[in-house]
């Protein structure tokens, strides 16, 4: 993921795992359950 983000300097880079919704820095943690939900929650970090 590191590379991934200094090749490309995205935004937001987005995890889906069974982890809890959080925050670490622009890497965001989506659990599963809530992948469906990922443009809302995208939304409210803009």
């Amino acid at each position: 993921m590191i590379h991934y983000e200094k090749l490309f300097q995205p935004a937001y880079l987005i995890r889906y795992s069974m982890l809890n919704l959080k925050q670490d820095g622009n890497l965001i943690n989506i659990p599963l359950f809530l992948a469906d939900k990922t443009k809302e929650l995208l939304k409210d970090k803009s």
